[in-house]
């Protein structure tokens, strides 16, 4: 269930904040085990090149899965942008507004067209329903310290 973490790191650069883990092909993906994943309930939506997915300070609605394409993510900083990093097939996006519940931490584009599975909010907390209640706290702790590690890359980026 880690997989809500770590993103695989096929087809993405390593911007200044890569969303997996460099170098590591064993990265795990949300699509590594297909045959092991339900995606009863998944939506599949596409969106144009330079599309916005969701914007920094957006309600979250969904969290997504990238099928195709790639997604841009960034930060707004003294209102300019700030790539956080670019996702490719099998990654995961948008999770830590899902997990928390407050607005997105960046915005979310397609640089080119992508197709991606939306899994709606509602979807997952009936998922997260089923699980154990350590689970659920764990994840809103560990969501709690991807948001500060964040905001403190982004700050200490500027300083340099």
């Amino acid at each position: 269930m880690f997989l809500i973490f770590y993103t695989a790191n096929a087809g993405m650069d390593h911007s200044p904040i890569p969303r997996t883990r460099p170098g590591n092909p064993a990265a795990p993906s949300a699509l590594d085990a297909p045959a092991e994943l339900d995606m009863s309930g998944f939506r599949l939506q596409s969106f144009a090149a330079g599309e916005a997915i969701f914007r920094e300070g957006d309600e979250a609605g969904a969290l997504y899965i990238v099928r195709e394409g790639r997604v841009r993510l960034l930060k707004d900083k003294a209102g300019k942008p700030v790539v956080l990093g670019h996702l490719g097939p099998n990654a995961l996006f948008g999770e830590m507004s899902a997990v928390d519940r407050k607005p997105r931490s960046a915005t979310a584009i397609a640089a080119e067209p992508t197709v991606c599975f939306m899994v709606d909010i509602e979807q997952y907390e009936k998922r997260l329903g089923q699980l154990d209640p350590f689970m659920n706290a764990l994840f809103r702790i560990l969501v709690h310290c991807l948001r500060h590690t964040t905001e403190m890359t982004i700050k200490n980026s500027a300083k340099s």
